[in-house]
């Protein structure tokens, strides 16, 4: 199952003077507490919490860097804590049409700044403009890979002055401070937020409150005012809405598609049951969605300047693990691939039609198309050396780059159960299932989301692991002990160890390791809020292979280059994370390499009274 908290939430949110106050904001409260111990005695919960909209706030430290930000019970530790991303440009001016404020012509400015630099006086900083105004929705300060200036950030607290009861009004109307001691005894090493998602301008349902309305009983506008709908649409049952809040909601979606991923059999050659089916642990779905993250790129301020954080190590205080990509960790393939209804379409006249005066009015597709434009499996949007790009043939605000650009597609049957529809070709039915993508067009394509991985094999694991062999012909590995959703605990100083063969990485395509484990609740009366220690602890060992075709054949019996071996600790932690139930490493560049995985218990407190919850160990190696 799966919790979203809809809204983010401090322990006292009915008190406005206890919010403001240093002691509260940022603790491991009592909400945190319970979330802890809930998911500590049911493991197959994953909950996910807001990290809070606390980023325009503009305190900081001394090492510039903001705290006090996340939002309890977000500080949980068995939990999902989300940051605000942004998205396309083409989506969020989509979406403005759902927002529930009404733009006036003096609301929206005409210039609005489009440099990376402050505002001038002749310009509007696009943050401080309204979300309906669509033209403040530029590349220069809204991107997939930015995050949104409202976006709090971390790290989490680690351990602070033990928790004082108090009551929250006196008999004068005085509130009581010390709610958490000593506010310099806090300390703030635990990541937070754990990952960002899309904020900004997410449309879902509306609801007026009124079971008996119909759902329009006091909408503002029941049709959309925008010049380009003919006939306006209906939004009297959506609307668009901005926060943390709605990110958590589609990271709830998307760990409600890992536990369908699991349960339905799709691991692990990545069709519907290709495998057994199980429940996955709570811990196993956060370490598949950690996994499946890339770096944001921008860190957008509130003044309209942009931070470059590329650059920045995995995890951190911003983003956390990064930018959720499911499709980075989960495989996914087609069984069925009886495409006979899915056959290119040889006949384009539909496309070049002199009849086709609704969809094309200028009847300019003669002289901007090839003849045989979608006739045969092509990427016809980015073929080398040809004048008519992705970026000249239809307008990108209409595209989703990567898979609108450089994939092979042609025209198809409307029925083909493979058939898409595309808003930039009305009426017309195309397929990228129906062919087969060139990996050399691919890789060079000037649109291609490099984010997004192309080859995916994921190895998952609750439990403890006996030995394997090399990947079958779907990528998955033999001699693999049932995975289960629970399993034997460890003991302090107890290890087990993971041997996996890697044939390259590169920073394009990692290998990543996450460990994960359900911790129980932290100790309000001492202020530690961890209480098991686990270490990911990982080698990588060259292996001296004279072909990648030798890897592939016989890794086990080649040679291995043991004084050139490379250790690393999970989340860069040398010696081990002392605080963090989540550790991850990216390796990023090495070629043939065999690769030991070493889970360690380094301080188990709780696992003699209770079963030690499942640990889970998700691997994600793009080529290996």
């Amino acid at each position: 199952s799966v919790h979203a908290q809809a809204a983010p939430a401090t322990q006292v949110p009915q008190e406005a003077e206890l919010r403001e106050m240093r002691n509260i904001c940022n603790r491991y409260t009592l909400q945190a507490q319970d979330t802890d111990a809930y998911v500590f005695e049911n493991p197959d919960l994953v909950v996910i919490f807001p990290a809070g909209d606390a980023g325009l706030v503009e305190e900081r430290t001394a090492d510039n860097g903001r705290q006090d930000e996340i939002a309890a019970p977000g500080t949980c530790k068995n939990c999902i804590t989300v940051g605000v991303s942004q998205s396309w440009t083409h989506e969020l001016k989509t979406a403005a049409d759902f927002l529930l404020t009404t733009c006036r012509s003096e609301d929206c400015p005409q210039k609005i700044d489009q440099n990376d630099n402050c505002p001038s006086s002749a310009s509007t900083n696009p943050f401080l403009v309204p979300g309906c105004c669509t033209e403040k929705y530029t590349p220069d300060f809204y991107q997939p890979s930015g995050l949104d200036p409202i976006s709090s950030n971390g790290p989490a607290v680690d351990s602070q002055e033990s928790w004082v009861a108090t009551t929250f009004g006196g008999v004068d109307g005085t509130l009581s401070a010390g709610l958490y001691g000593n506010s310099e005894k806090a300390r703030f090493r635990r990541v937070k937020p754990d990952l960002v998602a899309p904020g900004v301008n997410i449309v879902s349902a509306r609801s007026d409150g009124d079971s008996f309305s119909g759902g329009t009983s006091g909408c503002r506008c029941c049709a959309s005012t925008s010049p380009f709908e003919d006939p306006p649409r209906d939004t009297a049952g959506l609307v668009a809405m901005t926060g943390s809040s709605h990110a958590a909601a589609l990271v709830a979606s998307a760990a409600l598609l890992v536990r369908q991923y699991m349960v339905q059999g799709f691991y692990p050659a990545g069709f519907k049951a290709s495998g057994p089916s199980w429940n996955p642990s709570s811990a196993l779905v956060r370490a598949i969605m950690l996994t499946g993250t890339v770096a944001v790129e921008r860190a957008y301020e509130s003044d309209g300047t942009a931070r470059d954080i590329s650059s920045l190590l995995l995890p951190n205080s911003k983003s956390g693990f990064g930018r959720l990509q499911l499709p980075n960790v989960l495989r996914m393939m087609y069984e069925d691939n009886n495409l006979d209804d899915c056959l290119c379409l040889s006949d384009n006249s539909f496309f070049f039609g002199v009849d086709d005066s609704e969809n094309d009015p200028n009847a300019r597709r003669g002289n901007k198309f090839d003849p045989e434009y979608g006739t045969k499996c092509a990427p016809w949007d980015a073929i080398p050396g040809s004048s008519r790009m992705c970026n000249t043939s239809f307008s990108l605000d209409e595209r989703i780059p990567d898979i609108d650009c450089c994939q092979s597609w042609c025209f198809v049957p409307a029925t083909c159960k493979h058939a898409q529809t595309k808003s930039y070709l009305p009426g017309v039915s195309l397929s990228y299932d129906a062919c087969k993508d060139d990996a050399k067009i691919l890789d060079e394509c000037p649109f291609r989301d490099k984010e997004r991985k192309r080859l995916v094999n994921t190895f998952l694991k609750d439990h403890t692991i006996s030995d394997f062999t090399s990947p079958d012909r779907f990528g998955t590995y033999r001699k693999v002990d049932a995975t289960t959703p629970s399993g034997n605990s460890l003991a302090s100083n107890e290890s087990v160890s993971y041997n996996i063969t890697v044939i390259s990485t590169s920073p394009q395509d990692p290998t990543i390791v996450t460990l994960t484990y359900t911790d129980p609740p932290g100790n309000l009366a001492t202020g530690i809020v961890l209480v098991n220690d686990l270490d990911l602890i990982v080698h990588v060992t060259p292996i001296l292979a004279t072909s990648l075709q030798q890897v592939r054949d016989s890794a086990d019996s080649i040679p291995r280059n043991y004084s050139a071996t490379i250790e690393y600790f999970g989340n860069q932690a040398g010696g081990g994370d002392r605080y963090n139930t989540v550790e991850q490493v990216r390796i990023t560049s090495s070629g043939p390499a065999e690769i030991i995985v070493t889970v360690r218990a380094h301080r188990v407190n709780v696992g003699q009274t209770y079963q030690f919850p499942p640990k889970a160990v998700a691997t994600n190696e793009s080529k290996g």
